[in-house]
C-alpha cells in the first residue's frame, strides 16, 4: 500500500539490516575491501538475492563512492534507494523497510537513526494465532509468545518516544483503508494519494507483462 505512493519507496520484506548489523553497525570508516565485503554479505540475505529487483552495478558504484566517515545506517539507506519498485516513482521523500520481525529489534533500529518513524501495525492476537493455524503451523504457543514479546518491546519504546510511533489496528486497515492511510500519510508528513488503494491494479498490469 505505501510503496504504491509515488513519493515513498518501501522494498519487499528483507531483514538485511539485522543480517548485517552485528558485523558492520559500529563501523564508521571503511576501506574499499570492507565495502566490497559489505556488498557480498548483503547478497547472502535470501530475500535480497531471490526476490529484490535491484541494479547491482549501480548499488556497487554508490557504495564504493561514499566518501569520508559513513555510518552503517547510511549504507542501508543507499541499499533501499536502489530497490526498483513495481510502482512508478517521482521524487522520493520517504524510505522505509517493512518486516514484522523488526518489532523484536525496534530498539536497535531506533538507535541506528533516532529520526525514524515507526508504523506499528497490530492484529488481534487470536486472529494472528488462527491464521498460523490455518497455514498448518503446529507450535501455536511459540507464535503467541512471539506476538506478546514483540508488542511488549514495541510498546516500551513507544512509551519512551511517543512522537516516533503511530499504531494502526489491522482490522481498521481492512475495514476502512482510506481513512487509515490518510492517518499514516499525515504521520509521515506526506500527501495522501488514492493511488495507494489501487496498488493491485498496477501489480496485475506489471505481472501480465511477464506472461509468455
Amino acid at each position: 500500500l505505501l510503496d504504491a505512493h509515488p513519493n515513498i519507496n518501501i522494498p519487499l520484506e528483507s531483514r538485511f539490516i539485522i543480517h548485517l548489523y552485528f558485523k558492520y553497525a559500529k563501523k564508521t570508516t571503511w576501506t574499499k575491501k570492507e565495502k566490497q565485503s559489505f556488498l557480498d554479505d548483503l547478497f547472502k540475505e535470501r530475500m535480497i538475492s531471490t526476490f529484490w529487483e535491484i541494479d547491482k552495478q549501480q548499488l556497487k558504484i554508490d557504495i564504493l563512492n561514499t566518501e569520508g566517515n559513513v555510518s552503517f545506517f547510511e549504507l542501508c539507506r543507499i541499499i533501499t534507494a536502489n530497490y526498483i519498485s513495481f510502482f512508478p516513482k517521482e521524487a522520493i521523500k520517504v524510505q522505509g523497510n517493512k518486516n514484522p520481525p523488526f518489532g523484536l529489534w525496534c530498539d536497535i533500529l531506533y538507535q541506528l537513526y533516532s529520526q525514524s518513524k515507526f508504523i506499528h501495525l497490530v492484529r488481534n492476537p487470536l486472529d494472528f494465532i488462527s491464521s498460523h493455524k490455518k497455514m498448518g503451523d503446529k507450535n501455536l504457543v511459540y507464535f503467541a509468545y512471539r506476538w506478546r514479546l514483540m508488542n511488549t518491546k514495541i510498546e516500551k519504546l513507544k512509551s519512551e518516544t511517543p512522537s516516533s510511533f503511530i499504531t494502526i489496528k489491522y482490522e481498521n486497515l481492512i475495514s476502512n483503508p482510506e481513512d487509515t492511510l490518510k492517518k499514516i500519510c499525515y504521520f509521515l508528513n506526506i500527501n495522501y494519494t488514492p493511488k495507494m488503494l489501487v496498488f493491485n491494479e498496477v501489480l496485475k498490469l506489471q505481472f501480465s507483462k511477464l506472461d509468455p
